[in-house]
């Protein structure tokens, strides 16, 4: 088996796994900088402040993920039709990333890679729905079959280390809104959320 060394993953048995000593420097990266995208704080909110006692505040991290939006859809990133002014300020105050970009042009596929860090080879999530081309798909005989295929890959986004896990493991809450292809919000670890599809036991 090929090493992987240099990432943050181990491939053991066939069982992806984030290795966390790769991920420290990461996460405090994510955590000194703000995230990833447009980020900025919201210290104002009650549930969002510094545990009392600490010695040091701790920032918080909005990820923000637009859906169908092109690299120059903002004024932030120089669109000059388009005003965006109060992203525009949070945009002043947080860490971007002008380079990154999504591992497929699918929303479940890339949201997992986002969650869990893997490529979509590597976890195994291409599409939102099955796709018709796809025989199983083809062969089900009701909704109940159709929602059995698709919650396969609810799976891996239980069984593996997720962000809002690392995070909520680090004494952070997570919600999540909009548009989540992987079930209930807990399936990923967020300790809040609006999408309630099927809850994890």
């Amino acid at each position: 088996m090929r090493s992987n060394r240099g990432y943050p993953f181990n491939h053991l048995s066939g069982v992806t796994a984030i290795r966390f000593d790769r991920l420290r420097p990461i996460l405090a990266f994510l955590s000194a900088l703000g995230c990833f995208g447009i980020l900025g704080t919201m210290s104002d909110l009650p549930d969002c402040a510094a545990a009392e006692g600490s010695s040091t505040q701790r920032p918080n991290i909005v990820l923000i993920i637009p859906d169908d939006l092109t690299y120059r859809d903002l004024g932030l990133m120089g669109n000059r039709l388009v005003k965006t002014p109060h992203l525009d300020r949070l945009a002043d105050r947080s860490a971007r990333y002008p380079h990154g970009y999504v591992p497929t042009s699918v929303c479940s596929p890339s949201l997992a890679t986002l969650l869990t860090g893997l490529y979509p080879h590597q976890h195994g999530i291409h599409y939102n729905h099955p796709p018709p081309g796809n025989a199983a798909f083809n062969r089900m005989a009701s909704a109940a079959e159709y929602e059995r295929i698709r919650s396969q890959g609810f799976e891996l986004i239980r069984s593996v280390p997720t962000l809002p896990r690392v995070l909520a493991a680090n004494g952070y809450r997570c919600l999540q809104t909009g548009k989540f292809w992987e079930g209930h919000f807990r399936n990923a670890g967020f300790t809040d959320g609006m999408t309630l599809f099927k809850a994890s036991s």
